[in-house]
């Protein structure tokens, strides 16, 4: 009896964390959070082409890449999901890589230096290209930019302004978006 009285306190007190404190107004409760912010990869396009898409969709927008390998990380992380047999590609266009799996393709990284000058990433909110400000990122993800930060990359021996952000609800991968100066430099879909 003592037992499963102990495992119902603690199931009470695990369900009961993060819960808010009766203390807190409705202003501190309703700040917006990191957790607010998303730039959704369902909705965010390259030009017409979505940012998670079939392969056959690429292939009709982009055509044929012009460099395909396969991505490093293949059969690391899950062998029994990703086994070596069944490889993650990386297809690359001029600037441009995406992330194919079987049938799946997903934006990994986009070079804006590298990519044409016409290039967007269209999201309902906001249009990222080559002369997209932090500015204009800061007025549809403030708290995004606020907890922002400077990164030297020690192989590129840069410094750039890293602002992450959610590319959906509750997810632990996150776009990478990086600021050179004042400008966007690289959009990077990054997955722990």
């Amino acid at each position: 009896m003592i037992k499963k009285f102990i495992n119902i306190a603690a199931l009470y007190l695990l369900l009961s964390a993060g819960r808010p404190s009766e203390n807190l107004s409705p202003k501190d409760c309703c700040k917006p959070s990191l957790w607010d912010e998303v730039l959704n990869i369902d909705t965010l396009k390259i030009g017409s082409i979505p940012a998670y898409t079939d392969t056959l969709t690429l292939l009709s927008g982009l055509g044929a890449p012009e460099k395909t390998s396969i991505c490093g990380a293949s059969g690391l992380y899950r062998p029994d999901k990703f086994p070596l047999t069944n490889p993650v590609y990386m297809w690359s266009y001029k600037g441009i890589d995406f992330l194919v799996n079987g049938d799946k393709v997903n934006l990994k990284l986009v070079r804006f230096t590298e990519a044409p000058s016409s290039l967007r990433l269209t999201y309902p909110s906001i249009t990222l290209c080559h002369t997209t400000r932090l500015e204009d990122v800061k007025k549809v993800f403030p708290v995004s930019v606020k907890v922002s930060y400077n990164y030297f990359d020690p192989e590129r021996k840069e410094t750039f302004r890293l602002v992450r952000i959610n590319p959906r609800e509750a997810w632990t991968d996150e776009w990478i978006l990086r600021f050179k100066g004042n400008k966007l430099y690289e959009v990077e879909f990054w997955t722990p």
